[in-house]
């Protein structure tokens, strides 16, 4: 249950934006498709919302770089049972082509005897706007706990 909780924490948040502007709707719309994405079990589709240069920290392991890798990694959590993720931003802040993103995620894994256990966490994340306009995922770094 520690890996799978662990996984859990790589997941970005993007739902309830309230920051108003179209470069705020556009992450909060790369955001739910991040979720949309991951709950229904597709890790290459979670990888290509990041940049191609992207990496992850995850707690307790060793970075991981490039999309092929960051689909390994999510397919692996949605294999590990990870499910139901849910994403909060608290902060969410622009910097011309840069954006940086501050919030909690929740999730369940399988428990120990059947049925599942809550687990949560806190992130950031920094996108950067691609050429070609579009927001994406950079640098994705989390730990355990809220």
């Amino acid at each position: 249950m520690k890996s799978v909780a662990l996984v859990l924490l790589g997941l970005v948040s993007f739902s309830s934006v309230v920051w108003a502007g179209s470069d705020a709707d556009a992450i909060a719309a790369s955001g739910l498709a991040w979720e949309k994405a991951y709950n229904s079990g597709d890790g290459a589709a979670v990888a290509a919302l990041y940049t191609d240069d992207a990496a992850l920290f995850p707690p307790g392991a060793a970075r991981v770089d490039g999309k092929q890798a960051i689909a390994d990694f999510w397919n692996a959590a949605i294999a590990s049972g990870l499910a139901n993720v849910e994403l909060e931003t608290t902060e969410l802040e622009f910097f011309g082509d840069t954006a940086n993103e501050v919030g909690y995620i929740a999730g369940t894994v399988p428990a120990d005897g059947g049925g599942t256990t809550a687990v949560g966490g806190k992130f950031i994340v920094i996108y950067k706007r691609d050429a070609d306009g579009m927001w994406r995922l950079h640098r994705d770094i989390w730990n355990l706990g809220r």
